[in-house]
């Protein structure tokens, strides 16, 4: 999981020049303010414990020219860092965009696109989150365990000593405390993933939510959610809990026998009163990066369950409608359509298929209006999505005036369609724009002659649809019953 993530990050952060000139900048902020800055105190420390007012003064110069420098270069991250996640967290947004609906219609059936909708800005934030993790946090955090301990290691080495097993130490735990606490976290995101896809759910069919007179049930439902993912917490909270007392316990101890060693050393490098006050400075700083460990790794181990999941969208993966190599243009004709003996079989997610079609022949001549009229289930909606090529039929073929709709790109083949589901729809843009949406460029005249002086009669909707039935085969033997459940799909091909 975690290198499938890192090679994501590597391949769209990672080349873009500027994240590295602001994660170098960084790097050397981190070490001259945290690092540096400390040798210079201490040095200022054991000059004024010597009497060496002059060498006081000098290293108290150095300790100014020193931070303003690393004023500038934490500028420097920032700002290039920063430009530079934009530009590619920008690029991504497309990205990511035209991957998720270019998938097939199948992948829709089969996922929640109230969650989908979501996952889009889980995987760029995300993403961004994760990089600006490893430039910020996790970057200090490495310079705070290793620079100090190497300066230590040079200075006295029996501290750097005890500084360096504290710190393996505390890596070793943390590391194991997150395994443990690894099942929870997975819970809690599956627990995330359902409940978004409820409300998702809910909220986008709320006339049928209300009707229904089910709230209870939906409640019900999200208390129990609520209280599944209260319970992993819990037990992730508790667990996390338990780890911390051993963890900090060891930090003190290393911390005590470092501060001991210090003050039993005779070395003069600093003197030993200089020493002493860097070691109680970089111990402040290890045992502050140390206490943070546990905080790092739980956010580096939330972003990547929230990042890892999304990467197969952002791949080509659940899109084997294609449109042909050389695609031919539809000619610009009658629009007669032929289904000429197709099999269909709809594919569920565990691989079963549930047949559809077996051996379909179906002639509409231009011009022509037909009507399909069946119970719910029928292959109605099918029939119309087959012929947009939402769906690749199994055998036989689908014609529009002779020419096989597989061999025609699919934005032509769908741009020649006028398609009207049976659901109604209403993106959330003005009244205008939903008006426009399939012709953008449309001016106020042309609105206005489109929109219908006054409504259909329901009578002259069932006349219609009975003046079809010669199309319908056996319809004729079967009479009219307005209280059955029936549905009606149209797709009709148009001259453009």
């Amino acid at each position: 999981m975690n290198q499938a993530v890192y090679k994501y990050l590597w391949s769209t952060f990672g080349q873009q020049p500027g994240y590295w000139v602001g994660f170098g900048a960084g790097l050397a902020q981190s070490i001259t303010g945290r690092i540096g800055l400390a040798i210079f105190q201490a040095s200022i420390v054991a000059a004024v414990a010597r009497g060496d007012a002059a060498g006081a003064r000098r290293w108290i110069l150095w300790y100014l020219a020193v931070g303003i420098i690393g004023l500038f270069l934490r500028f420097l991250r920032d700002a290039v860092g920063n430009l530079a996640e934009n530009k590619v967290y920008t690029r991504l947004m497309v990205t990511y965009y035209e991957r998720l609906v270019a998938k097939d219609l199948s992948f829709y059936r089969d996922h929640q696109t109230g969650y989908l909708a979501g996952a889009y800005r889980q995987h760029l934030d995300s993403a961004m989150n994760f990089v600006r993790l490893f430039r910020g946090e996790i970057q200090q955090t490495v310079v705070l365990l290793v620079m100090p301990m190497a300066v230590l290691l040079v200075l006295a080495w029996p501290v750097g000593l005890t500084v360096l097993a504290v710190v393996l130490i505390q890596i070793v735990y943390v590391l194991w405390a997150s395994k443990l606490t690894q099942p929870y976290r997975s819970i809690t995101h599956e627990v995330y993933r359902r409940v978004s896809g409820l409300v998702a759910d809910d909220v986008t069919n709320i006339v049928a939510f209300k009707s229904s007179g089910a709230a209870q049930q939906s409640r019900d439902r999200m208390t129990a959610l609520a209280q599944e993912e209260k319970a992993a917490y819990t037990q992730r909270r508790l667990l996390l809990a338990r780890l911390e007392t051993p963890r900090d316990a060891i930090t003190f101890i290393g911390a005590s026998i470092a501060l001991w060693l210090a003050v039993q050393s005779g070395s003069d490098s600093l003197g030993s009163v200089g020493l002493l006050v860097l070691v109680i400075v970089y111990m402040v700083q290890i045992y502050n990066a140390v206490q943070g460990i546990p905080s790092v790794v739980e956010q580096h181990d939330d972003l990547v369950s929230k990042l890892y999941p999304t990467l197969e969208y952002m791949t080509h993966k659940f899109e084997d409608v294609h449109d042909d190599v050389h695609p031919v243009a539809l000619p610009r004709s009658g629009g007669a359509i032929v289904f000429d003996r197709v099999n269909f079989a709809y594919r569920t997610p565990a691989g079963q298929r549930v047949p559809v079609f077996k051996d379909l022949n179906l002639i509409v001549a231009a011009g022509e209006q037909v009507g399909i009229v069946g119970l719910s289930g029928a292959g109605k909606s099918t029939l119309a999505s087959l012929l947009m090529r939402f769906d690749d039929i199994d055998s036989g073929s689908i014609e529009v005036d002779g020419v096989d709709i597989r061999k025609v790109a699919q934005i032509d083949l769908r741009q020649r369609m006028a398609y009207v589901p049976q659901e109604p729809l209403l993106f959330h843009r003005s009244i205008r724009e939903n008006i426009v949406y399939f012709r953008p460029g449309a001016t106020q005249n042309d609105i206005e002659k489109k929109q219908p002086k006054q409504p259909m009669p329901v009578s002259l909707l069932r006349d219609c649809l009975m003046a079809t039935r010669p199309w319908w085969g056996a319809w004729s033997q079967t009479q009219w019953r307005p209280e059955a459940a029936y549905s009606v799909g149209a797709v009709y091909p148009q001259r453009r």
